[in-house]
């Protein structure tokens, strides 16, 4: 009797210590399942991280099309070009809305290290473009035809030819748009991506080049 007992004893023992190998071979397959799946999400997020950082956008004619960073030189001066699109198009742009007008002024004038943007806007101001824009009512666009850059020189040199269309209700102004300025590299933020400062801007030229009447 007392050997059945003891021979169901050590069976139950045996059991018992099968059921936990069982159940410790479960849980470190969980575990490292569990560590493989974090690694491959970790090494998938780099990647993608790496591919968006990667991409960036080229100005051509006022069309943005992506690009793959090759170098540092060559990505850098695509970014001075997305840099001097961006700045043009919030400050050239103009409806008769002035709370966009002065939303858009204030986007621009963080891409900015001086005061020689505000000087040019306060000069518009001086020659009642902005409220004549607003009475009439009409609007304005800016499309960037060319970014010269000179890559030599520091802080870089930039040169942009543009066209602007003053749109009326019954007549279309042309007219085309030589800007400088220079840049500098700053660190990265939310309002600044391409980490550019710009500074010392100047309109070269504002000339008239067609008028048409509205179809």
């Amino acid at each position: 009797m007392e050997e059945n007992s003891l021979n169901n004893l050590i069976g139950t023992a045996g059991t018992i210590t099968d059921s936990f190998k069982k159940l410790k071979f479960v849980v470190v397959a969980c575990l490292v399942i569990t560590l493989i799946t974090a690694l491959g999400s970790v090494i998938y997020s780099s990647y993608s991280i790496r591919q968006v950082t990667d991409k960036v956008y080229v100005i051509d004619k006022g069309q943005a099309f992506a690009a793959t960073r090759q170098d540092q030189g060559l990505t850098r001066r695509e970014e001075i070009a997305v840099q001097a699109d961006r700045m043009h198009g919030l400050f050239f742009n103009v409806s008769s809305n002035m709370t966009v007008v002065k939303a858009n002024l204030e986007k621009a004038l963080k891409l900015f290290g001086d005061n020689s943007l505000y000087t040019y806007y306060n000069d518009l101001q001086a020659a009642d473009f902005y409220q004549r824009t607003a009475q009439i009512p009409a609007n304005q666009e800016i499309i960037v035809d060319k970014v010269d850059i000179d890559m030599d020189t520091y802080p870089y040199q930039v040169e942009v030819h543009a066209s602007l269309f003053y749109t009326r209700p019954t007549l279309v102004t042309k007219s085309e748009l030589v800007t400088t300025c220079c840049m500098r590299d700053v660190p990265r933020d939310f309002d600044n991506p391409q980490g550019l400062k710009i500074e010392k801007f100047k309109v070269v030229s504002n000339t008239e080049v067609e008028k048409r009447k509205r179809n």
